[in-house]
């Protein structure tokens, strides 16, 4: 029962099309579906509404498992929402809004429908035009989008990506977030504390799944990562949302000397057979690590079907490389193999390319394991490696683990 004259009643619809920051007592939604994505009802919802306001869900069909409704307690807890069950029942759920952050006017929500606005965003922010075909090869339709925008008014003004990844953590396989495309119209941007950026930070961490949510495990991202540069890595250490990882060094890699090896350059017969093959090696050798997904099917979408980018991929006998031969050095944007043998295989295929150097990223730890090989040096530090998840979620117990960083997990401009 709805006990206030201040209701906003909309369908699903019109509540996914719904924009600006409206005060309301109680918000009523119909034709929910089953499967919704929590940051298009519950994000937007505690802007809305008052300590102790009420959202209700009215689903388009029966909850078949009327315990999935009580096991979401947990995970709308960390929006500041309980679950009314004196109002709930198997096709609607009443949820009481506790307490939360307060926003100061800016309205926040799922990516939803919103992508020719992020695009000019983008051109607005980073000074460069961003085409349809790249931006869904960020953010996948095919994927739930976990990333956040942020409305001033009826104005989107703010966007904190978010693309999904896979990550293997000592072998264990998980769903992991990489950020990117954090940016603010320099218009609202303010202090740390009252800015924009401050209750995007604040919103990112939400979807990331927590020890004890009560949903099935690994359904959401665990962990999310990102390499961001001086402002935004600044504000997110004062605010305590990112946990440093470390710098990553530009590095120059010298063409070997001696020896000989022959690499084959996007050779579609074996590249397929070689690169599992590799990755296997890899993944043999990193099990005491934290490394991203390279599977085939990733370098399918990754680099062979990359809307705007051409790249080079060599093949060797125990080593694949992916380059980047645009520019002047060429550009080491990921590597398959051993990761102990990183700097002797790519100063071979320098070598058999004819190029002096190559350059690569390698983080801090990746400096400290390479440091016995010759032929390489640190140029300079571009980027910081940062790393997000929630306090108690079970990625805790991997703090520790060192992680193993190309070029190509960073290479989103």
């Amino acid at each position: 029962m709805i006990n206030s004259d201040k209701v906003l009643i909309l369908d699903w619809t019109d509540w996914l099309q719904h924009r600006g920051l409206v005060r309301t007592d109680n918000i009523v939604i119909s034709e929910v579906p089953v499967s919704f994505l929590f940051l298009d009802v519950f994000l937007p919802a505690l802007s809305m509404l008052p300590k102790e306001g009420r959202l209700f869900l009215l689903f388009d069909s029966p909850f078949i498992d009327i315990g999935y409704a009580v096991a979401l307690a947990g995970r709308v807890k960390k929006y500041g929402f309980t679950i009314d069950a004196n109002h709930s029942s198997a096709t609607e759920l009443c949820f009481a809004y506790r307490e939360g952050p307060e926003f100061d006017g800016v309205w926040f929500s799922g990516v939803g429908i919103y992508t020719d606005e992020l695009r000019v965003l983008f051109s607005k922010v980073f000074k460069s035009e961003i085409s349809e075909d790249y931006w869904y090869w960020k953010y996948p339709r095919s994927y739930e989008n976990y990333s956040v925008v942020g409305f001033k008014g009826r104005d989107l003004v703010a966007h904190y990506g978010i693309s999904p990844r896979l990550l293997y953590a000592k072998t264990e396989l998980l769903k992991a977030a990489q950020v990117g495309d954090v940016m603010v119209d320099e218009s609202y941007r303010g202090g740390i504390k009252s800015s924009i950026f401050s209750g995007l930070f604040h919103c990112a961490r939400l979807p990331l799944t927590d020890a004890n949510d009560g949903i099935a495990y690994n359904s959401r991202p665990l962990v999310g990562f990102g390499f961001p540069h001086g402002r935004h890595m600044k504000f997110a250490l004062r605010l305590g949302v990112y946990k440093n990882g470390g710098q990553l060094h530009q590095v120059v890699i010298s063409a070997a000397n001696d020896g000989e090896k022959a690499f084959l350059k996007n050779d579609m017969n074996v590249l397929r057979s070689c690169w599992e093959f590799c990755w296997r090696k890899m993944q043999e050798s990193s099990a005491e690590l934290c490394i991203l997904d390279r599977s085939w099917s990733y370098c399918l979408r990754r680099y062979r079907h990359h809307p705007e980018k051409n790249y080079d991929i060599y093949v060797g006998e125990k080593s694949v490389f992916v380059l980047s031969t645009g520019s002047k050095i060429p550009k080491v944007i990921d590597y398959v193999g051993d990761v102990a043998c990183f700097i002797t295989e790519s100063r071979l295929l320098a070598k058999n390319i004819g190029a002096s150097t190559l350059e690569a990223w390698l983080t801090d730890w990746q400096m400290d394991f390479l440091s016995e090989n010759d032929g390489f040096y640190s140029k300079n530090s571009s980027a910081a490696f940062a790393i997000l998840y929630n306090d108690d979620s079970d990625f805790s117990r991997y703090e520790s683990v060192p992680w193993w960083i190309s070029m190509g997990d960073a290479d989103f401009t």
